[in-house]
């Protein structure tokens, strides 16, 4: 599973998973919204099998200035929700 396969790092590494011969399927998922996260594992992993690997390279952010984050708007629900739902289907 690599999310955000369609630019930057995710595409590079989706490149390299094809050169290597692996199966990729695609799918829209906004990975913010766990329910999503979820189905997208659920109609994925049926393709190649159980996930070997899972590469988040996306995000979910708060922009602000530096001196203006707190725990609550850098490392609060947002963050760690988006981080454990990005995963979870994955761990085994």
């Amino acid at each position: 599973m690599v999310t955000d396969g369609s630019a930057g790092h995710g595409r590079a590494v989706v490149q390299e998973f094809a050169a290597a011969a692996h199966r990729a399927v695609g799918t829209v998922t906004d990975v913010a919204d766990h329910v999503q996260v979820e189905a997208a594992a659920d109609e994925v992993e049926p393709v190649p099998g159980p996930f070997d690997v899972w590469v988040n390279n996306t995000m979910a952010s708060v922009v602000a200035g530096f001196r203006r984050l707190t725990p609550p708007t850098s490392s609060g629900p947002p963050a760690s929700r988006t981080w454990v739902s990005s995963t979870a289907p994955g761990r085994r």
